[in-house]
């Protein structure tokens, strides 16, 4: 398998989706590792969840396998519509900014329950919290990172879409074949995206990691 694609985790050896019975759609229960989703997406594994939604790698097999990150809204957030619009609305900020220290949206769909998902872009590397040290990190380095940084939010700010959950955990780094390090930001789940097309309904709450606000 190619290095590229195997992301150097056995977990990802499943069976071709189409050696699996058709009984393996997506049900009520969570998604297990086998399960397809959209009748397109083969879930590999959990990777998380949060206060709405759980995330799953998966492959994508109408695109030879490519790995994919698939986000779920949570089955006991489906009673609320504003969380349900609000967890829409992150495709919609995603798919405003075109910028590559920015996940990438792919696609969206519904799983048989009704519940939306969100299709994005699998990012291999580490996140900024498994390198920083209490010793602290190079000078230059940081420099580099930050700079990034700035550029993506730069380039989101001006499609006026608001991380407002920035810190170590969703801030990415790839390593690229030059040994130079490439910043990526995820999770825009609490985002503020102006005169969204998704949700208008202004409700005060504190956005946000209150260590990072």
């Amino acid at each position: 398998m190619d290095k590229k694609t195997d992301l150097n985790d056995k977990t990802l050896e499943i069976a071709s989706p189409l050696d699996r019975a058709v009984s393996n759609e997506d049900s009520p229960a969570e998604l297990s590792p086998g399960a397809i989703l959209g009748g397109r997406y083969l879930i590999v594994k959990e990777l998380g969840r949060g206060g709405i939604g759980v995330v799953y790698l998966a492959r994508d097999n109408h695109l030879h396998s490519m790995p994919v990150v698939i986000k779920v809204l949570l089955r006991e957030s489906t009673g609320s519509q504003w969380l349900k619009k609000k967890f829409l609305q992150e495709s919609e900020a995603l798919a405003r900014i075109c910028h590559p220290g920015v996940v990438r949206v792919l696609n969206r769909g519904e799983t048989s329950d009704g519940r939306p998902f969100l299709v994005m872009e699998y990012v291999q590397g580490k996140p900024l919290r498994d390198v920083m040290t209490p010793e602290g990190m190079d000078l230059q380095h940081v420099a580099s990172l930050v700079h990034q940084m700035g550029q993506a939010l730069s380039a989101s700010h001006k499609e006026d879409v608001y991380h407002r959950d920035l810190k170590p955990e969703n801030i990415m780094l790839q390593s690229l074949e030059d040994g130079e390090e490439h910043v990526k930001l995820i999770d825009f789940g609490i985002a503020k995206v102006k005169n969204s097309a998704i949700t208008s309904t202004k409700v005060k709450i504190v956005a946000g990691s209150l260590l990072y606000m």
